[in-house]
């Protein structure tokens, strides 16, 4: 995801008329800015809001769990811990993510029965470049064990 991506996504939902919200029966035009299997970076436009554009964050945990038979299996087996530390680390590169969005004003929340973690600003004004930055995911040399 590069920052023009990001004001295309803007300028391309704000582009969105009602008489579109109408048409194709939606409250929300949704745009994919990046996806993964643990995260996913939002553009929510909504039909009744005074300020339409909104970003939303998504993280699901656990992340990638490795093919484990039992949970008691990771407590006993060393071998599975080891297979398990790696995973820790990118959970806890994830919530140190979620809590630098946190810090920088964005609302937490945990949705359903899954633990889907977001964190959703809304946009009065084209996204800055400090956004872009803050919405940066983590990179794997982040994840520490």
């Amino acid at each position: 995801m590069e920052y023009s991506d990001l004001l295309t996504a803007y300028h391309q939902l704000l582009a969105v008329s009602r008489d579109q919200f109408l048409e194709e029966e939606s409250s929300n035009f949704v745009l994919t800015l990046y996806e993964t299997e643990s995260l996913r970076i939002l553009m929510v436009r909504t039909g009744e809001d005074d300020h339409p554009v909104r970003i939303e964050t998504e993280v699901t945990f656990p992340l990638r769990i490795p093919n484990l038979n039992a949970i008691q299996d990771i407590l006993t087996d060393p071998v599975q811990n080891t297979v398990l530390k790696p995973l820790l680390g990118e959970m806890r590169a994830h919530l140190e993510y979620l809590r630098t969005l946190s810090d920088a004003g964005f609302k937490l929340e945990i949705l359903g029965e899954e633990c889907v973690w977001i964190a959703s600003c809304t946009l009065k004004n084209p996204p800055s470049k400090e956004l872009y930055s803050l919405l940066k995911p983590p990179k794997r040399k982040d994840y520490k064990s």
